[in-house]
C-alpha cells in the first residue's frame, strides 16, 4: 500500500492528470492511426478487386492468344501438308522427266548409230561415181 501524504496529493494529482493525458493523447493518436489503416485496407481492398478483374481479362485474352496461335499452328501445319504433297509431286514430275529424257537420250544413240549404219550400207552399196563425185539428186 502507497502512502502518499496530503501535502503530496497536488502533486500526484498532477501527475496522474499529466499521464492521463498523455494516454489519452497516445489513444487519439492510435485511434487516428487505426483509421488511417482501415482507409487503407478498404484501398487495398478496392485495388485487390481491380487486380482480379484484371487479371480475369488477362487469362481471357490469354485464352484467346491460346486459341487464335493454335488455329494458327494448324493452318501453318496444313500448308506445310499442302506443301509437302506439292514437292513430292514435283519430286515424282521430275523423276519422270528424267526418265523420260533418259529415254530420249538412248532412242538418240540408236538413231545415230540406225543412221550410221544407213550411211556406211548406201556408201558400200553405192554405184562407182558416187563413190568419185558423192550422190546426185
Amino acid at each position: 500500500m502507497l502512502l502518499v501524504q496530503p501535502s503530496e496529493w497536488a502533486e500526484v494529482h498532477r501527475e496522474l492528470h499529466a499521464l492521463t493525458a498523455k494516454v489519452t493523447g497516445f489513444d487519439t493518436k492510435f485511434g487516428d492511426l487505426t483509421a488511417k489503416v482501415e482507409r487503407l485496407d478498404m484501398k487495398f481492398d478496392g485495388l485487390d478487386t481491380k487486380f482480379e478483374r484484371l487479371n480475369t481479362k488477362v487469362e481471357g485474352l490469354d485464352m484467346k492468344f491460346d486459341r487464335k496461335f493454335e488455329d494458327f499452328r494448324v493452318q501453318v501445319d496444313n500448308k506445310f501438308s499442302e506443301v509437302d504433297v506439292q514437292f513430292r509431286d514435283l519430286h515424282v514430275q521430275v523423276a519422270l522427266v528424267l526418265a523420260k529424257t533418259a529415254d530420249i537420250d538412248v532412242l538418240r544413240e540408236a538413231v545415230v548409230d540406225h543412221t550410221a549404219q544407213l550411211r556406211s550400207l548406201l556408201w558400200v552399196r553405192a554405184p562407182a561415181q558416187w563413190l568419185s563425185n558423192g550422190p546426185q539428186l
